[in-house]
């Protein structure tokens, strides 16, 4: 009676192909995968070559939020397209559109967005399927999305998605972002978070006291008519009838014993200014006054 051996397809046990690690070479060369945990597993690392290129085919298959200025603003280098120094691939859009411009197998959108005009070019689907490119009107905002192409030196974009919005506060994240990417590709991570960070610091309502308070130190530090207004009102609160308060000639004998030279006319002029600060108010007449503060 003949006898026959199953095949496990050249993994069988005494196999000679297979080496002392258990790997097997189809090539019958004694070497290849090592075998651990019930199967065959490749521990080579990723190489670097490897890892760029998984690296690139994430960057192209990535969206990058720009406006149409900014589109007319790549540079072509060496048939790669370059923006704040970063390889374009993708771009998403958001504009209006001004007009439409229907082929046999293609659809044309001037689109505006304010910082600029571009056209958008869309095949026409063969299966007839083109209700979300019956639904984009003249005058509606949309969302674009795709690849840019430039011939004889004028740009466009290649539609590979075209979107109606409703949403107006969309436009305004829109440019928010393109602000944030462009300023993270020219400034780098690091320094926008440090300008992020300064700006929340700035923005926060408990900040505006202490930061104005700082500047008005800073200013009084050096600032002379603060100097002869304060001694304007020690003299007010030291000098004078109790109920009326001195008059002016009392005001200035006590600031030239101060060696404070002033006269009748910068005195009366800083008087004022201190009654519409509400610093001092008028007593019997227009010569005298009183401080609010003693």
């Amino acid at each position: 009676k003949k006898r026959y051996k199953m095949s496990f397809g050249g993994y069988e046990y005494n196999n000679p192909g297979m080496n002392a690690t258990y790997g097997f070479d189809p090539m019958g060369m004694g070497g290849g995968m090592d075998m651990g945990g019930g199967g065959f597993m490749d521990t080579t690392a990723p190489t670097e070559s490897a890892t760029k290129e998984k690296k690139g085919t994430r960057d192209r298959q990535s969206l990058l939020p720009v406006t149409i200025k900014q589109i007319n603003q790549i540079i072509e280098e060496d048939g790669i397209s370059k923006l704040d120094n970063v390889e374009v691939f993708n771009v998403c859009l958001i504009g209006t559109i001004v007009s439409i411009e229907t082929h046999s197998t293609s659809i044309i959108y001037r689109i505006s967005d304010g910082t600029g005009m571009i056209d958008c070019k869309s095949f026409i689907p063969t299966d007839g399927n083109n209700s979300k490119l019956n639904e984009c009107q003249e005058n509606q905002l949309v969302k674009v999305c795709g690849n840019i192409r430039t011939y004889e030196g004028v740009r466009s974009v290649m539609i590979f998605s075209i979107n109606v919005i409703t949403d107006w506060n969309q436009m305004t994240y829109h440019f928010l972002e393109c602000i944030a990417t462009h300023l993270k590709n020219t400034q780098g991570s690091s320094n926008m978070f440090q300008n992020n960070n300064m700006a929340n610091m700035n923005m926060n309502p408990s900040n505006f006291t202490n930061k104005n308070t700082l500047i008005n130190n800073m200013n009084e530090q050096n600032n002379p008519e603060k100097e002869l207004r304060d001694k304007i009102l020690q003299v007010y609160r030291t000098v004078g009838d109790e109920n009326m308060g001195p008059d002016f000639n009392e005001v200035l004998n006590a600031l030239t014993s101060m060696n404070v030279r002033i006269n009748l006319g910068k005195l009366k002029v800083e008087v004022d200014y201190l009654c519409n600060e509400g610093q001092l108010y008028t007593t019997v007449d227009e010569e005298h006054y009183k401080p609010t503060e003693m």
